[in-house]
């Protein structure tokens, strides 16, 4: 198989694709993945209300990392709302890797200009259940079998 969830340049390769698994993806809990949606009152972002999610990874406490979430470039410099969080004892930060790559086609190209130009990357186009359905469909392995298809807004077999 291929696909943008298969080892390959700028792609993770892990246990989800080789059947077998290191002994750093599994184990103890290691953090958190957050959805968080975007307060902001720019009339481009309100306009993707309920489409529009940061999906980032933390090792430490959520609402740390969501503090002063105004003055940080990576969300927007607007206030959140968290929507979602997922602690896993699979990787947390492939956890992301992995829905960052399966939603790229939906990824929101932004410049955000605090002093200087910064594109944040983490912020997706995406139905929030499609997100959650994602994440179990990591967790169990089954994605594989999948893709995003970000013109009909579906998860589709491959």
């Amino acid at each position: 198989m291929s696909g943008p969830l298969f080892a390959g340049a700028g792609h993770v390769s892990g246990p989800l694709f080789t059947g077998e698994a290191p002994g750093d993806e599994f184990g103890e809990v290691k953090g958190t993945v957050y959805i968080v949606e975007s307060l902001s009152g720019d009339p481009n972002i309100v306009a993707l209300k309920g489409r529009l999610f940061k999906i980032g990874f933390t090792t430490r406490d959520v609402n740390k990392r969501l503090a002063d979430v105004e003055k940080d470039p990576t969300f927007l410099c607007a206030p959140v709302q968290l929507r979602a969080t997922f602690e896993t004892n699979f990787s947390p930060k492939k956890l992301e890797q992995l829905l960052h790559q399966f939603f790229a086609h939906a990824n929101l190209q932004i410049d955000v200009v605090l002093g200087r130009h910064v594109q944040p990357k983490e912020w997706f186009v995406v139905p929030l259940d499609l997100v959650e359905e994602t994440v179990r469909r990591i967790l169990d392995r089954s994605i594989v079998d999948y893709r995003y298809d970000a013109v009909s807004r579906k998860i589709l077999p491959r």
